[in-house]
């Protein structure tokens, strides 16, 4: 329950939509391994939405 209200707290729309941006412009760095990236896409949209499902990232990525 603390978790859910620190989220809804500070989880405002500006800070959302500066965590998308951030999203749309996420590409993988040369040699970086591809485990690597998807943990920092996955750390990024569960930031965005803390409810993404790990299959659901997988089936995006």
């Amino acid at each position: 329950q603390f978790k859910q209200l620190f989220i809804h707290r500070f989880r405002t729309p500006e800070k959302i939509e500066s965590l998308r941006g951030r999203l749309r412009s996420l590409w993988q760095n040369d040699n970086e391994p591809t485990a690597d990236y998807f943990e920092r896409l996955k750390s990024l949209m569960s930031e965005i939405e803390p409810q993404t499902s790990t299959d659901y990232i997988k089936r995006k990525f």
